[in-house]
């Protein structure tokens, strides 16, 4: 009989990539070309170690066999080290790292000494592949195909002439908890800072609590002029589905109104998607970080385990600096020509905590997430203490900063 194409290393290295996106594509709306470069790259991983194996094995099905297994265990140890991680509150992550090291070692050796063609066991791998890859690719386009389309929103008409067009400054602190709640909560008095921005002119809404309570879902209504009704009768109140919310923040009525108004559109370099806005007349952008996606893909593989401190490291230097260089843009932004509309989503307060009461580095001590409240913490009411002191700290800097902006 025909020997068999050995195709299941190439679809396995395909496979989990495709299975994380159509998982998360609601909850991480990701354009389809950010998810082009992982793929690429286990792609073209695979093919190299699938022609090195069969020139070493000098046997293709075996040489797939290897891969296939070699391929699945680096791409799936992540979910399996996170459960285990539950179960004995990490104690055993890296123990069980080179136990499964030992393991594929141990199967790849079983595979070589084998005297089995291996042309049954490649046919069948070869059609859950197959089929493993088509039903993530079908669920992901079908996910796609019955996204809700909201109409476009009327156009927003100015009441009269307008005179002396002002500059404007729409500046987001992520999380930032009004006094009476701060000093509740978190044990905190805020009254320096709120005397601050009264004494420059501000007005201060003491009482004021948000619509939503979670980013997307209030700048999707901010900066259209709305509440959120018209899109959670279109879409369902209990949609997880991001994408409309990306979509009414990307092409926010706030700015094409502005836009039509002759005002120049300045925005600095977010720490997230959508509030990243590029297609504008001025674009403060820094260095980037990796994105949500690519994160938690990095999270399914032994690369945080074995890089975990440097990875994060770097990406919390990264967030730093955006932060910093924020308040940089705010500081550079009069010399802009005006009018102009000056749109700053700054992530903080809101954790990650990197930076001490005085603007000291702080070095967090898990992998990069920008997830908050018991997400972070897990529920785990003895880390409450810490988290509080964190958010304290971050806090302080950024009334300070804030205060030399304005």
């Amino acid at each position: 009989m025909k020997r068999p194409p050995v195709l299941h290393p190439f679809l396995f290295a395909l496979f989990p990539i495709l299975a994380l996106y159509a998982h998360n594509i609601r909850s991480i709306p990701v354009p389809l070309k950010e998810v082009a470069g992982p793929l690429a790259l286990s792609l073209a991983a695979a093919a190299v170690l699938f022609l090195a194996l069969s020139a070493a094995f000098r046997s293709p099905a075996k040489a797939g066999l290897a891969v296939s297994v070699i391929v699945l265990w680096l791409l799936s140890f992540g979910h399996l080290a996170g459960l285990v991680a539950v179960w004995t509150a990490g104690l055993f992550n890296r123990s069980l790292f080179f136990a499964t090291v030992l393991l594929v070692a141990l199967a790849v050796v079983a595979v070589v000494r084998s005297r089995r063609d291996f042309a049954g066991v490649t046919r069948v791998l070869n059609v859950v592949s197959v089929t493993l890859v088509l039903l993530n690719i079908a669920s992901a386009a079908q996910t796609l195909a019955s996204r809700t389309r909201l109409a476009a929103s009327p156009e927003v008409k100015a009441s009269g002439p307008a005179a002396g067009r002002p500059n404007i400054y729409y500046i987001v602190l992520d999380a930032y908890t009004r006094g009476d709640i701060l000093k509740e909560v978190f044990s905190f008095d805020n009254s320096a800072f709120v005397s601050g921005l009264e004494a420059r002119g501000f007005t201060v809404a003491a009482r004021s609590y948000a619509n939503y309570n979670l980013t997307h879902q209030s700048l999707a209504s901010s900066l259209n002029f709305t509440l959120l009704d018209e899109m959670a009768r279109e879409t369902g109140t209990v949609s997880s589905d991001r994408e409309p919310l990306y979509a009414m923040i990307r092409e926010n009525r706030v700015m094409a109104f502005l836009k039509n108004q002759g005002y120049r559109l300045v925005t600095v370099s977010s720490s997230i998607e959508p509030t990243d806005f590029r297609s504008v007349d001025r674009y403060f952008g820094f260095a980037a970080s990796d994105s949500e996606f690519r994160t938690v893909l990095l999270s399914t593989t032994p690369w945080p385990l074995l890089f975990g401190s440097s990875q994060s490291k770097g990406s919390y230097d990264a967030h730093r600096r955006r932060i910093l260089n924020a308040f940089r843009a705010l500081k550079e932004a009069p010399g802009e020509k005006g009018p102009f509309f000056m749109f700053v989503h700054i992530m903080a307060p809101h954790p990650p905590f990197v930076f001490g009461p005085n603007g000291e580095p702080v070095e967090p001590t898990y992998l990069f997430a920008m997830v908050d409240a018991d997400r972070l913490h897990g529920a785990n009411r003895a880390a409450l203490p810490e988290y509080m002191a964190r958010y304290r700290d971050q806090l302080a800097f950024l009334n300070t900063k804030i205060l030399e902006a304005v």
